[in-house]
């Protein structure tokens, strides 16, 4: 799957593969160019059938959640230069 939205609590997968809400999933993401991965665990807590899956981290680190934060307010700023054009 594809990471559509994230955040230092969760994210949102696009996915053709079911979890049933509840579900724990274990994941292994890297942040855009980056080539050190984060992993965790995360509970499912929506879903949208064949089109993706909202997940809660469960376990992430505080370095791994100090990453996400930096990539985040990274997007963000990226997203401010570019203006209303940028973004989709």
């Amino acid at each position: 799957g594809h990471i559509r939205n994230i955040s230092t609590s969760g994210a949102f997968i696009e996915t053709t593969q079911n979890f049933g809400e509840g579900s724990v999933v274990n994941l292994r993401f890297s942040l855009g160019e980056s080539k050190d991965l984060v992993s965790c665990a995360a509970i499912v807590r929506n879903t949208r059938t064949g089109g993706g899956l909202g997940v809660e981290f469960l376990d992430l680190s505080s370095e791994s959640r100090g990453r996400i934060a930096t990539f985040v307010a990274q997007q963000a700023s990226l997203r401010d230069e570019l203006g209303p054009q940028g973004r989709s």
